[in-house]
């Protein structure tokens, strides 16, 4: 595609638009994942979450900071489903799953819940919360961080939602992720290979490919 015809100006009322064509973005294209006709829907494996808000799409204001990290608690929320779906189809070797438990990523045959917070501090986004660090909660942030960093679980990175004296400060602090956390991060790293891509898309695109996995559909509403 033509990138001059896609430069975004620093006026964004004034951005150059046009309608989307067929095949400017189709997934799959650009990265090269092969398309896999897995689920038609993936509700099977979405369990009740300790966050105790809707699984597809966490938002809450207040000492909760989930629209401070949206982008790394729809990350979570779609690779839990997805390492629950290998889990009880039986695609892990029998060493994988062993590592995997004793990590803490399977309790009692189930994916166990994901750290959002720990993919937040180790994605650096932070959507501007931290002054003199706007670094924002761009899309592709916490899949990159869950590809090279990995993710532990909720239990060794938790945020504590009882807490009410959260500040944006406490909330990325690094100090949070302790040895235990970067070392099961290590083992998600060793079992699981991540692949994403980041793509504007169709809705008839969407409903193929969300065929393949469970996707996060973003809307941009922030700067």
């Amino acid at each position: 595609m033509d990138e001059e015809q896609y430069q975004i100006s620093e006026d964004y009322n004034s951005a150059p638009m046009r309608d989307l064509q067929a095949g400017d973005y189709v997934s799959g294209v650009e990265s090269g994942i092969v398309f896999a006709a897995r689920m038609k829907s993936w509700l099977a494996f979405v369990q009740a979450n300790p966050d105790n808000i809707y699984q597809w799409c966490p938002c809450a204001l207040g000492p909760n900071f989930d629209t401070f990290a949206c982008t790394s608690w729809g990350c979570k929320h779609s690779a839990k489903i997805q390492l629950d779906y290998l889990i009880q189809n039986n695609l892990f070797s029998t060493l994988e799953i062993q590592k995997l438990t004793a990590a803490g990523f399977i309790v009692n045959g189930k994916a166990a819940e994901l750290s959002g917070m720990y993919s937040a501090i180790k994605s650096g986004t932070n959507g501007g919360q931290i002054p003199g660090q706007f670094l924002g909660n761009y899309v592709y942030k916490p899949w990159d961080s869950l590809r090279h960093d990995g993710i532990c679980p909720e239990s060794l990175c938790p945020f504590d939602r009882t807490r009410k004296d959260w500040t944006p400060a406490k909330f990325y602090d690094p100090k949070n992720i302790t040895p235990e956390a970067d070392a099961a991060a290590k083992v998600w790293l060793e079992c699981i290979e991540t692949r994403y891509e980041v793509v504007f898309s169709t809705l008839a695109d969407i409903q193929k490919h969300v065929q393949q996995a469970p996707l996060c559909i973003s809307a941009g509403v922030c700067q």
